[in-house]
């Protein structure tokens, strides 16, 4: 019988990758390696995974994520705006008067 591959031949055989560095925060790094230790794969397949999805995505649904980022909070500290809680109580009893007025 031959000799088998080293490990190392059997990881890196079946595609190319180019080695790249990347810094990252403290709390992505301890998340990537939670997400990895709970899939039982490495780091480096858990960031390959995650750029291969953001690639795929249309340009058109990246471009929505931005808007709607962007978006988030634009009504903040407005005072002209009717409270959330009171706009539905006013809406349910319109809705309960007119129930009432066809009876």
């Amino acid at each position: 019988m031959g000799a088998r591959p080293s490990p190392w031949f059997a990881m890196y055989n079946s595609y190319t990758v180019q080695r790249t560095q990347v810094y990252l925060e403290e709390r992505q790094l301890a998340e990537l390696r939670s997400i990895a230790r709970a899939s039982g794969r490495t780091v480096s397949d858990v960031i390959r995974d995650a750029i291969d999805d953001r690639l795929a995505r249309p340009a058109d649904e990246v471009g929505f994520d931005l808007v709607l980022d962007q978006a988030t909070g634009i009504w903040a500290g407005r005072d002209d705006l009717v409270e959330t809680d009171a706009l539905l109580r006013m809406l349910r009893e319109d809705r309960r008067g007119q129930r009432d007025s066809r009876h």
